[in-house]
């Protein structure tokens, strides 16, 4: 993926802020949507 690229994952609102497991091949991501809004990091 391109530098610079926005990133962004889509979740329920009981779901933000939760940790969850990752694999050296996972990506950051930028933002996370759910029916309560977006939230940038």
């Amino acid at each position: 993926m391109p530098v610079g690229t926005f990133t962004c994952v889509l979740l329920h609102d009981d779901e933000v802020g939760l940790p969850v497991p990752a694999e050296p091949h996972d990506m950051p991501v930028a933002a996370a949507a759910s029916p309560a809004g977006v939230r940038r990091f």
